[in-house]
């Protein structure tokens, strides 16, 4: 995730949001859709599916990233 904020997000030229399709939640897992946007035309350059397990104290523990999806 740190490399992906480095080359992606820090440098201001891409923005990462939730997509309309809703968060959904079974247990410890939580999957929800995303996509990339150029900052400045807010042009959607990828997608993908984000499988995120969390702690009881709602703290990430494992984030599994599938592009493209």
């Amino acid at each position: 995730m740190a490399r992906a904020h480095e080359e992606f997000v820090a440098s201001g030229e891409y923005t990462f949001r939730a997509t309309a399709a809703h968060a959904q939640q079974l247990n410890d897992v939580v999957t929800f859709r995303w996509e990339s946007v150029l900052t400045q035309s807010r042009e959607v350059t990828g997608e993908g599916l984000e499988f995120v397990v969390v702690a009881e104290d709602g703290r990430i523990v494992r984030d599994y990233q599938f592009v493209g999806v």
